[in-house]
């Protein structure tokens, strides 16, 4: 039997998920990867996130992927590249291929206003992978970012096939911490990174913009690779 590359065209299927259990899987994961010894407790909350994979999307053959500049509104440029990195290295954590974060004014050269729209065009997804020699681009959107007061994060994310520009996995969500939940991961989260961060308390995580940036990561990167249920 002749097996199907991964970019062959998926049949989408609109997965009905339950977010709360991947969430507190896919930090879990993570942190295991990272090299903890023992993930903390995540409890089920209200669904803060949807995600899409595609049925016939094979990880292991995706090797390397470009993570383009994110959309975001005039008003968050900077907050949208710390986002963006920070995704990036989340990605990179998982070890599932090689990630590629150009800085954002790298990509002026790409004069495609689908690059930052996030429509991509079959033009722009053949450049990209000759110029990168990547199997997948990662496109994104920062939807809504508020730090004044308890922080709030929405964010979209795309993983599209560069041979025909397929999306093999998606991730819209908002982490907002005025609910107890979310907050409730982030500061678990704070509590499993408080000796590489230096973070004396972790409940300072809602009140550190990059902090709160790295939690939300690294719930995106996580759910990018849950596979169905």
């Amino acid at each position: 039997m002749t097996r199907r590359p991964f970019c062959t065209k998926p049949s989408r299927q609109a997965l009905s998920n339950r977010a709360a259990r991947g969430v507190g899987l896919a930090v879990a994961a993570l942190l295991a990867v990272a090299g903890c010894a023992r993930a903390p407790e995540i409890l089920p909350s209200p669904p803060t996130a949807s995600w899409y994979r595609a049925p016939d999307f094979a990880l292991n053959e995706v090797r390397r992927v470009v993570v383009l500049p994110m959309e975001h509104p005039p008003q968050d440029l900077v907050a949208a590249e710390r986002v963006r990195q920070a995704m990036a290295a989340e990605l990179q954590k998982t070890g599932r291929f090689e990630v590629l974060c150009p800085p954002g004014d790298y990509f002026t050269c790409w004069r495609d206003d689908s690059l930052l729209r996030g429509i991509p065009t079959a033009e722009l997804l053949a450049d990209l992978a000759r110029h990168f020699a990547v199997d997948g681009v990662v496109f994104s959107s920062l939807r809504d970012y508020n730090v004044y007061g308890l922080p709030r994060i929405s964010v979209v994310v795309h993983l599209v096939c560069t041979y025909n520009g397929m999306t093999l996995a998606s991730v819209d969500g908002q982490w907002d911490a005025q609910d107890a939940a979310v907050a409730s991961r982030a500061i678990a989260y704070a509590q499993h990174n408080q000796a590489s961060h230096r973070l004396g308390d972790a409940q300072m995580i809602l009140k550190t913009p990059s902090w709160y940036e790295r939690f939300v990561a690294t719930e995106l990167a996580g759910l990018l690779f849950i596979p169905p249920s």
